[in-house]
């Protein structure tokens, strides 16, 4: 019995002893990199780039930028699914990243031979806070099988305040690049927030891509595609939503040998508030479009201002009462001044009238 005493004596001992011990000792790792920097209770508070300085909350999963720059090609590999192996600038496997941006901040994720580059991956959502006042310039590589310049896996992307640039570099002929891509959720823009996406020249090239849907509140939304070997999308998305006089949502759409469209809708939707406009880039094939909803479903306009340069599909106005597809693209029947048909018809008017007066005079004189 002495013996078992004195054991549990020893364990008790040591239980409180570990109890005891600092915090710092059981000092975390984050599943979170900022350049070739993994994030740990012992680094969060001062993460530095080539330029200005990181840090991270860990209590709301909040990473803030002040003034940061890192060029250059990540810390840590990763695997995307049904892709392949692939680093980022920043990359994220915690829920919904936060991201605030103080001043002008910079990721550039540079060329790693046979790996697919990111600018920013966020594996489980993003969202950029409101209290952002700053910028944000993010892109990925050139020369690489697929380059995206802001990409989340699951759930959605936030854009709540601030300014975002997001560059796909030039991928593979094969493959794919975009500014921004939300695989799987939403993409939100609060009130006087812009969000740009430019895409690379690639096999498939976007601007903005959202699978579900994108929510204008306010914002500008702006996505240009690149030159693309057979399909070329400013903004391609499932639906949209916009609530505010002051929204703007602009998908300009590179050349293609293929498809071209500055705006595609992969379901019906209904816009109702602030502007939309598609500018459609050169195709071989002559499937070149200002707009373009997908299958049987429409985008029926009931207000606000649509307009579109290049064809239209399954377009659908109500504001005026009745239905067409075609928009014309604006200022594609400029006002040139030029009154030379009033005139023509004013004197014919004029001569036809002193005939009529001649007739009826010598009219008279005959009687």
């Amino acid at each position: 019995m002495g013996k078992r005493n004195r054991l549990a004596s020893i364990i008790i001992t040591a239980a409180l002893m570990i109890a005891l011990l600092p915090a710092t000792a059981f000092a975390a790792d984050y599943d979170l990199w900022v350049g070739e920097v993994r994030v740990t209770d012992a680094n969060k508070d001062n993460i530095t780039g080539a330029s200005g300085v990181a840090t991270f909350d860990s209590d709301t999963n909040t990473l803030t930028l002040d003034g940061f720059e890192y060029t250059g090609k990540g810390g840590s590999k990763f695997t995307v699914e049904d892709v392949g192996d692939a680093y980022a600038a920043v990359y994220s496997n915690i829920d919904n990243l936060k991201i605030t941006l103080k001043n002008e901040n910079a990721l550039t994720h540079t060329a790693y031979s046979g790996y697919d580059s990111y600018g920013i991956y966020a594996e489980k959502g993003l969202t950029i806070t409101e209290e952002s006042t700053g910028t944000l310039d993010v892109a990925s590589a050139n020369d690489v099988n697929r380059s995206i310049g802001i990409y989340i896996r699951y759930n959605d992307f936030n854009v709540n305040g601030g300014e975002v640039t997001a560059v796909g570099g030039k991928a593979a002929s094969t493959d794919l690049s975009s500014g921004i891509w939300c695989f799987d959720g939403n993409i939100t823009v609060g009130e006087n927030v812009n969000l740009i996406g430019i895409g690379g020249e690639a096999g498939k090239s976007y601007g903005v891509c959202a699978f579900d849907k994108i929510i204008n509140n306010g914002g500008t939304i702006e996505g240009t595609s690149g030159e693309a070997g057979y399909l070329s999308r400013g903004i391609s998305l499932g639906t949209i939503e916009s609530t505010s006089e002051k929204s703007k949502i602009i998908g300009t759409a590179g050349t293609s040998t293929g498809e071209s469209a500055g705006i595609y809708i992969w379901n019906s939707a209904t816009f109702s508030k602030g502007h939309m406009k598609g500018i459609g880039g050169s195709s071989s094939t002559d499937e070149s479009y200002g707009i373009y909803v997908n299958g049987d479903d429409k985008l029926t306009v009931i207000g606000g201002t649509v307009t579109a340069q290049g064809k239209t599909r399954n377009v659908v106005y109500l504001n005026d009462g009745g239905e067409g597809e075609a928009i014309p693209a604006p200022d594609s029947s400029p006002n040139t001044g030029d009154n030379s048909n009033m005139i023509l018809w004013l004197a014919l008017l004029l001569v036809s009238g002193g005939v009529i007066i001649v007739a009826v005079v010598l009219g008279r004189k005959r009687k």
